[in-house]
């Protein structure tokens, strides 16, 4: 839980002046620093109760040794400035195939945040047996159960704070902080580093900026790439169940809200006899605090329901005794904790079951779909009206399933700016299909594990009011890239997978498909030589060219591509090293000798002929690279943490533009293909931006609707049309001042950015 705050009702009242409590406050405080102990017995870490660190791990990769068709293990590492540490999430699923399924519910439970909380870590492991069935909860039938869990998928951090245990472990019981002296549940970024007035440094110290601590960086990666429905951190030196804010004495507003407050309340009742607190943390712990796991959560993250749950806490513990106040100590009271907490979690896992499954009976149960939502949408609170946490008021959006291959219409969405096209299942990439010189065209590929896939062919109308489906296209496995050729406007490339191996190839689609009932994408080649997990397929994008690279994690592939005869042939591989890690690339329009490379900590640049690095940018967390196509050597990364930064080639040691990027993570950066100085960039912030940097051209003045000062850069303007995170981005070729937004969502956005061109 919390900082230590003293228990004042331990004592009468009336026998202590205010001096006197005041006194006692801070000698209690200082029982905790001090190396002298004579004053009060302290409690020893009970080893026949509790697992230490090490042992606990093996237990739990054991636990996932015998069941491998229900849970698996990934650990991750992360370091800085010196400072390492791992980090063990289990994944329970309970067909493991599925354990991609974005339809089902998704939750994200933390445990260990603060090191001397051992009872935490414990129920950790008490979930994952249940969940695996070697323990049962009392009075549960399996097979509903089973029934509910089928509905999930649950990943577990059994402990977060590795290096702050073992600081107990070997002694020092009422550490809380990291292994460096940071308190992980003080830097996110919500209100970080606001300091109160009973502000403890040792205690509370927030780090040197926000996600500066490993632990915190890894939990914010795995938030964001899971997207959970349902969050909860699990602390102990109470019983509580707190929502947010941990920031300051309010909840939020409106239905979410609610929604949240019930589930607590239920859960109260049914398994811990009405002894928590309830409400925000900020206006029920007795103070507040800043930079909160659950506040980012649910304020950045978006998660539709963020809860802290404290477990345990001794009220008649002294402030010394920190293993007493923040753990059982004997096995009653132990088991207790453990069984009461654990049917309270799973009677959370049913209440989220039943929301989905009460989402996806209702869409069934409409005959026109014509209040169609996703699930996201709907456990957001997007009943009828909503004003977001932004400050935005926005109405409901109606996204249609397209059952139509051709002539699926979507008009601009209320209160949007732009044109609005809703798949049926969620999608990742888009592409410009620059080929087609007649009409502005994209091509949007979807990622469900569980139906065939399908690859959208969409087409502005010839006025730019309708944007409509010219063609609809099975494919087989989840699209997780694709990429238009840029010289013949039926064929593209994908990489696929069916959740458990990637493969990539080269499609046509057929030349008279607006003519046939079920037209069928031809297979022209395949990139087999593949043998890890394939992120990309490159096309030079100036022109016609006979090669292709594709990329995997552990190498870049130069192909041979011959359209006419429907064959690619390897002509040379090299892998730039065990240490590095690929995630994507780019290929220089000006030498189509060269690509950009990322990689989790740089950027390599490479040359096809030799196949060797020629120089590299160090800069961690990359997620796009994009050359400036109307200007030599210019290079726009988009990174997690860092925002934007432009790049000169010829001197990389440092960058020539830093853009603040996004809220949250800025996912991708894209030149324009026409108009000098304009980029776009979309993020997990729900938002695409458009910039404007500094040009070679004096002359030339974009126009903007956001007051700034022009520096060396101006936001033109912001695109909220979307309510997940943006992954793809296309702009037009034919026409440079259209783009294409997707969103995770499968909701495309086509906007016009004519008010901002640039005026002589």
């Amino acid at each position: 839980m919390g900082k230590f705050i003293c228990n004042f009702h331990q004592y009468p009242f009336s026998i202590f002046s205010f001096s006197s409590i005041i006194t006692l406050y801070f000698s209690s405080f200082s029982l905790i620093h001090a190396n002298n102990d004579t004053q009060l017995p302290i409690t020893p870490i009970n080893s026949d109760l509790y697992h230490t660190s090490g042992a606990l791990l093996e237990e739990i990769e054991s636990l996932v040794h015998r069941h491998p068709d229900k849970l698996s293990i990934e650990t991750f590492a992360s370091a800085n400035k010196g400072y390492h540490t791992d980090m063990t999430v289990i994944t329970y699923c309970r067909n493991r195939k599925d354990s991609e399924d974005k339809s089902k519910f998704r939750i994200l439970l933390t445990f260990g945040q603060h090191g001397r909380e051992l009872i935490t870590t414990e129920l950790a492991f008490r979930i994952l047996s249940i969940l695996s069935e070697e323990e049962f909860l009392p009075n549960t039938e399996r097979a509903s159960l089973n029934n509910t869990l089928d509905k999930l998928i649950i990943k577990v951090v059994p402990i977060e704070n590795l290096n702050g245990r073992k600081l107990v472990e070997a002694g020092d019981l009422c550490e809380r902080r990291n292994g460096r002296g940071v308190d992980l549940n003080r830097n996110w970024s919500v209100d970080w580093g606001k300091k109160e007035k009973d502000y403890d440094p040792y205690e509370e110290n927030p780090g040197a900026a926000a996600f500066s601590e490993p632990e915190t960086q890894l939990m914010r990666k795995l938030s964001v790439s899971f997207e959970p429905h349902l969050w909860v951190n699990v602390h102990s030196g109470m019983e509580a169940l707190f929502m947010p804010y941990d920031h300051k004495n309010t909840t939020p507003d409106g239905l979410p809200s609610q929604r949240m407050k019930l589930i607590l309340e239920r859960l109260n009742h049914l398994h811990l006899e009405d002894r928590c607190l309830i409400g925000s943390g900020g206006g029920s712990v007795g103070y507040l605090a800043h930079g909160t796991a659950t506040d980012f959560m649910y304020d950045v993250a978006r998660v539709p329901m963020a809860f802290t749950f404290e477990i345990y806490g001794d009220n008649n513990a002294s402030s010394k005794d920190c293993f007493r106040m923040f753990n059982p100590v004997d096995i009653t009271s132990f088991n207790k904790v453990l069984n009461d907490w654990s049917g309270a979690f799973f009677t959370m896992f049913g209440i989220g079951a039943r929301q989905a499954n009460e989402l996806h009976t209702r869409a069934a149960a409409s005959a026109n779909f014509d209040k169609w939502l996703s699930i996201d949408d709907y456990l957001n609170g997007y009943l009828m009206e909503r004003r977001s946490r932004y400050g935005k008021k926005m109405e409901i959006q109606v996204l249609f399933p397209i059952t139509a291959p051709a002539s699926a219409i979507f008009r601009n969405m209320q209160g949007a700016t732009g044109i609005g096209y809703g798949l049926k299942y969620q999608a990742r990439c888009i592409s410009d299909v620059k080929a087609d010189t007649d009409h502005t065209s994209f091509l949007v590929g979807t990622l469900s594990l569980k139906e065939e896939n399908e690859v959208h062919l969409m087409r502005l109308n010839q006025d730019s009011s309708e944007l409509i489906c010219e063609g609809l296209f099975s494919h087989p496995n989840q699209i997780w890239d694709l990429a238009s050729s840029p010289f013949d406007l039926r064929i593209f490339s994908t990489v696929f997978s069916d959740g458990d191996t990637y493969g990539a190839a080269i499609w046509q689609i057929p030349e008279l498909y607006g003519q046939l009932n079920s037209p069928q994408l031809e297979r022209i080649a395949t990139l087999d030589a593949h043998n890890s997990k394939i992120k990309c397929v490159i096309w030079w994008p100036t022109g016609r060219h006979d090669k292709l690279v594709s990329i995997d994690e552990q190498n870049i592939f130069l192909w041979n591509l011959d359209t006419s005869k429907k064959t690619a042939q390897v002509q040379s591989q090299e892998s730039p090293g065990m240490l590095q890690s690929l995630s994507g690339g780019a290929w220089d329009p000006h030498d189509y000798n060269a690509v950009a490379l990322t990689c989790g900590s740089s950027v390599l640049l490479w040359d096809l002929r030799t196949m060797q690095k020629t120089n590299s940018i160090e800069q961690p967390h990359v997620r796009n690279v994009d050359y400036d196509i109307k200007t030599k050597n210019m290079l726009v990364t988009a990174e997690d943490e860092s925002g934007i930064h432009l790049w000169d080639l010829r001197m990389l040691k440092f960058p020539v533009l830093e853009l603040p990027g996004h809220a949250h993570w800025t996912w991708t950066a894209k030149y324009n293909p026409e108009y000098e100085g304009l980029i776009l960039s979309g993020g997990t912030d729900s938002a695409v931006n458009l910039w404007a940097v500094s040009s070679t051209s004096e002359n030339l003045v974009y126009e903007s609707s956001i007051e700034s000062p022009m520096q060396s850069y101006r936001l033109l303007n912001t695109y909220t049309d979307y309510e997940d995170s943006v992954y793809g981005l296309a702009w037009s070729s034919r026409e440079p001042w259209v783009f294409a937004s997707l969103s995770y969502d499968g909701r495309v956005v086509v906007e016009s950015i004519k008010s901002h061109l640039p005026r002589k």
